[in-house]
């Protein structure tokens, strides 16, 4: 197959639609031909097999256009567009990009989308403004596309189901963003001066909304009250406003870390925590790349969780319900007071992100999808 995949962004700019782009291709070049369209904008580590072109800028929108000239010389079979709205125009707003690709299917060539973030809530009334005209986009972009995929099987029916016009989403998870280098824990903690006794609690990456910071905290504070000698570990861009919230409470942050140190810093943490207020999914790559790590952990259950998710709570993790504080902490404590269920839970874990989040797995599902539309 000849792929064309239109991405905001390749390593080593800090992307996580770049990231994503880059560990899909990687596993389809081998068999297929692919051109990455990116902003002129970025900085691009070069892969090998893999064309990469710069057609477009982020800082001028209405540049897009040129993506129907470089798709048409290429001559993919598929186009296929990594969308978050942020990543194609200030504010989420181009309007241009769903008319460029609406001409390259007049051109002949299949278009799929794939919806990384949709567009904002209605929060507060700035996201009031943005979300008219982000809906206005994955409208139209849903509508133009022949395969539409999505990261979290909830938008389907929250979303995209009040609208006609388009194909039934597929979904199709995101992967791990950080490779698992197989570092023993021990060795681990003797690289970064961890104590072999200490029971290491940890998060990765950003601190958003999303993110139930309290829990962590509180999560710290109920194993000093047993009298567990604990420490945690963040690893993400965050460190001064993690290291704020922890307050006296032991913790080690460190900012962020290219992938072998981060790699190296989850392989030292005891038990994983990734309390997120719409629950654990199939887009949450951070939490991924801790099942990917072979963390035992402790998540929570919400509106965005996916049904594959319960198939495996109490073997290869524990949720709890969003709004439940004390059961999250509960479940925490399990798992700190029995080293034994945490070692079969890490391994369990493992077998879990295999079998749904590698990225041979999910090359394997775009493809499958891909060659459908291709018969």
């Amino acid at each position: 197959m000849r792929l064309g995949i239109i991405a905001p962004a390749l390593p080593p700019q800090r992307d996580g639609i770049g990231d994503y782009t880059a560990n899909l291709v990687q596993v389809l070049k081998s068999q297929h031909s692919i051109v990455v369209f990116i902003p002129q904008e970025y900085s691009v580590n070069p892969i090998p097999g893999v064309e990469i072109a710069t057609p477009f800028s982020y800082s001028h929108p209405k540049s897009v256009l040129n993506l129907v000239k470089a798709a048409t010389d290429y001559r993919p079979d598929w186009l296929l567009l990594q969308y978050n709205p942020f990543s194609y125009g200030r504010w989420g707003f181009n309007p241009w990009l769903p008319y460029a690709m609406r001409a390259v299917k007049r051109q002949g060539i299949h278009f799929a989308v794939m919806f990384h973030e949709t567009f904002v809530p209605v929060l507060n009334w700035k996201f009031a403004i943005m979300t008219t005209w982000q809906r206005f986009q994955v409208r139209e972009l849903w509508r133009a596309s022949e395969r539409c995929f999505i990261s979290i099987e909830a938008w389907w029916h929250q979303q995209l189901a009040r609208w006609s016009g388009g194909p039934r989403p597929l979904h199709l998870p995101v992967g791990s963003n950080v490779p698992y280098l197989g570092i023993p824990p021990d060795e681990a903690r003797s690289r970064l001066s961890i104590p072999p006794d200490m029971l290491v609690l940890g998060y990765f990456g950003t601190v958003h909304g999303a993110l139930l910071l309290n829990y962590l905290r509180e999560a710290q504070k109920r194993l000093q009250s047993r009298s567990l000698t604990s420490l945690f570990l963040y690893i993400g861009p965050n460190k001064q406003e993690m290291c704020a919230f922890f307050e006296n409470l032991p913790i080690m942050a460190e900012g962020h870390c290219p992938p072998d140190e981060a790699s190296l810093r989850l392989s030292a943490i005891d038990i994983y925590l990734a309390p997120f207020v719409d629950g654990v999914s199939t887009r949450r790559s951070s939490y991924i790349t801790a099942l990917a790590h072979r963390l035992p952990s402790v998540g929570t259950f919400g509106e965005h969780t996916d049904s594959l998710w319960p198939t495996a709570d109490g073997r290869a993790f524990l949720l709890s319900p969003a709004e439940d504080e004390e059961a999250f902490l509960d479940a925490v404590t399990l798992l700190a007071l029995h080293p034994e269920r945490r070692t079969a839970m890490g391994l369990e874990a493992r077998a879990f992100y295999e079998a749904h989040f590698s990225w041979e797995k999910i090359g394997t599902q775009l493809i499958s999808h891909l060659d459908r539309g291709c018969q």
